[in-house]
């Protein structure tokens, strides 16, 4: 991922999650988790704020492979783990993505990636999904979701404004690299059909929530989505997208706990945000490996070199290989 800063910014994960968590158990269940003793890989795990869910998905005899590049992260998950006792059932790995996977062709029953793959951090998406099919073996899942944060109604009533705030959120996000016609999110089922897979759909999974809103959603709404990313955008891109001093104060009044007009205190007040899932499938009569090869020059080039190991024997802060 050239350029990027790995920043720990583990608690507003934690709080993401807590907010997309409808949503995320609407497109767990879509997924076909194996029945016995399956093996998920979390690619791009993050400070593991999702083990628990994929763990329940699971079922009690299922083990995660949980994989990341940020050190600041996977030391938050480690502690994750241990205090939540499943030391058993998740392994931990320091990988990138854009490397080639230390796994073996065939070894997980699923891979699961959320809110990672993404234009401005990757900058060849095909080859990274290729990868992830690549470890799949045949009749398992590969799923990518996405929390969809460029298409949010937070601000109901002020449709011109959060239009305007999307466009500046987006110019944030594509700095390095544009977000348009097949490099985007919206077109990942593209990107499973090229990896390989079959059987792909895109599934559309809301979250929406009312009056009297959860602390943690009043937090993070307040906080994070806009006291950091619409403030923030604001600020940098609202002159480019054509924000005038009329709707900069507007939103100073909507988005200002001290302000009578702060929208989250309105009694009538609601959110919707639509996740995206795509997932696909590899056959069981797709030839094992074939299309990471085909599509993939780096695992073409230069397979693993080394198995994958059971649980328990890898740490996170080495490749063990």
């Amino acid at each position: 991922m050239p350029g990027q800063q790995l920043h720990d910014y583990a608690e507003d994960e934690f709080l993401y999650n807590r907010f997309m968590e409808p949503a995320l158990r609407q497109a767990l269940s879509f997924l076909s988790f194996p029945k016995t003793e399956g093996t998920v890989l979390d690619a791009g795990c993050g400070p593991g704020g999702l083990f628990p869910l994929l763990l329940e998905a699971l079922g009690p005899s299922g083990a995660l492979v949980a994989i990341d590049r940020s050190t600041p992260h996977l030391k938050v998950a480690e502690e994750l783990i241990a205090s939540q006792a499943f030391q058993e059932r998740v392994q931990l790995a320091h990988v990138d993505l854009e490397s080639t996977l230390p796994y073996p062709d065939g070894s997980f029953d699923g891979v699961w990636s959320a809110d990672v793959i993404t234009p401005d951090d990757f900058a060849d998406i095909p080859s990274v999904a290729s990868e992830f099919f690549r470890v799949l073996r045949p009749g398992g899942f590969l799923a990518l979701f996405y929390g969809n944060w460029l298409r949010q109604q937070l601000l109901p009533g002020h449709s011109r404004l959060e239009h305007l705030i999307s466009i500046a959120k987006e110019f944030a996000y594509a700095r390095d690299r544009a977000w348009g016609g097949h490099n985007h999110p919206e077109c990942a089922e593209r990107w499973l059909r090229e990896a390989g897979c079959e059987s792909t759909v895109l599934r559309l999974v809301p979250v929406s929530y009312r009056q009297p809103l959860p602390s943690h959603v009043h937090r993070f709404l307040a906080d994070y989505s806009l006291g950091t990313f619409y403030d923030k955008a604001i600020q940098e891109f609202g002159a480019r997208v054509g924000l005038d001093a009329s709707d900069l104060a507007l939103w100073r009044r909507l988005s200002d706990p001290a302000s009578p007009d702060f929208i989250l205190n309105q009694p009538d007040y609601v959110c919707v945000q639509v996740g995206m899932l795509a997932v696909g499938q590899k056959h069981a009569r797709s030839p094992r490996g074939a299309s990471s090869a085909r599509h993939n020059p780096r695992a073409a080039s230069h397979p693993p070199t080394c198995p994958a190991k059971p649980l328990g024997e890898q740490r996170w802060d080495s490749l063990a290989c």
